[in-house]
């Protein structure tokens, strides 16, 4: 999984409760790593040296963990940045502790922190860093079970945790993203659905207004759908959807916003786009619509409605006014185009479609 996969404010790639989640842990084995010198010095007897030791470390885990709860939502590359640093603060305690003990099973937050929140590449390194932090570590003060013992079960519990944590968090990840994918767009088509389209219709109409841009709205509706589904039947009808918005993506400019509204009615967004523009939308989309239902051996037409931003006109107004010039478009006939600026106008009917 590279780094696109990731939320953009951090972390895992997941909801921010699982951020929150990941910076308590965090902070939690900052109050561990600081605690367990204190530990050490109250039950063991040692030398000034180690003391002061102890306690540079015991006050680098406590400023760290102090660091991590007074950002609230922590970019990756912080989280990143604390697991290296944690590294090596884990390997003081080893260097300074009278026997290494378990010492270096600590070095596993650090490993499943960046597992859980970096890249492959962050991850890969992470483990070299570790790896050389506790070969220093047990040079320095070498284990009683033997330094060869220590390095190889360190190094595959190492390799083995994060290993794993990887697989799970990737799989997450997919599976998240499939299920966002799922929630915005149309299964059938695969357009946006109704419910992603009116929040980047809200964005975009917002950023229109603040740089003064026109931003134009169109609805259409199939003419007639149903008597066509009931000839073509249920797969033949949804196969004539599927043309439907493939002739929409080919009439589209790249920003344009493709949305299934619901049933035979669909909605397209156009940025930048005045009503004149739209109104040539609107022939080539008829244009493109008729080849589609003629491929599918049907005479398919559309009734269109166009509405542009006028002044500070909000989400709800343009759409209101795209759909009353829709229903002008039906009432005038049918297979035509209909305008709204504040007013609504209807144009000629569009060329006679092609016989299937």
């Amino acid at each position: 999984m590279d780094d696109a996969t990731r939320t953009t404010d951090g972390a895992a790639p997941g909801h921010r409760s699982e951020l929150q989640a990941v910076r308590s842990f965090v902070v939690a084995m900052c109050v561990a790593g600081a605690i367990i010198p204190a530990i050490t010095l109250a039950v063991e007897p040692v030398s000034m040296t180690q003391t002061i030791g102890f306690a540079v470390i015991a006050a680098g885990m406590a400023g760290t963990g102090l660091l991590v709860w007074a950002v609230r939502r922590p970019r990756r590359w912080l989280l990143e940045i604390v697991a290296q640093w944690g590294t090596l603060l884990v390997g003081g305690n080893i260097v300074l502790m009278p026997t290494v003990g378990i010492m270096p099973v600590y070095l596993l937050w650090p490993m499943v922190l960046v597992a859980y929140v970096g890249s492959l590449r962050v991850l890969v390194g992470t483990y070299l860093w570790a790896m050389t932090v506790l070969g220093v570590a047990v040079v320095l003060n070498p284990p009683t079970f033997g330094t060869a013992d220590v390095m190889i079960g360190m190094g595959s519990t190492l390799a083995i945790i994060a290993g794993i944590v990887w697989i799970v968090t990737q799989r997450q990840a997919r599976l998240r993203e499939e299920l966002e994918i799922a929630a915005r767009t149309d299964p059938l088509t695969g357009l946006l659905n109704r419910r992603a389209f009116l929040p980047w219709l809200g964005d975009g109409l917002a950023r229109a207004a603040e740089q003064d841009l026109p931003f134009t709205v169109v609805m259409l509706d199939l003419d007639h759908f149903k008597s066509i589904n009931d000839r073509l039947g249920h797969f033949g009808g949804d196969r004539l959807l599927v043309e439907v918005a493939k002739a929409m993506r080919g009439a589209s400019r790249g920003d344009d916003v493709l949305c299934r509204f619901g049933g035979e009615e669909f909605a397209v967004g156009l940025p930048g786009a005045t009503a004149d523009e739209a109104r040539g939308y609107a022939a080539r989309l008829s244009a493109a619509l008729a080849l589609a239902g003629a491929q599918e051996g049907c005479v398919l037409t559309v009734s269109v409605g166009v509405a542009s931003r006028v002044g500070e006109c909000g989400v709800e107004e343009l759409l209101h006014g795209a759909d009353e010039a829709l229903y002008a478009a039906k009432r005038a006939g049918r297979n035509r185009a209909a305008i709204w600026d504040g007013s609504t106008t209807v144009d000629p009917a569009f060329p006679a479609p092609l016989r299937g």
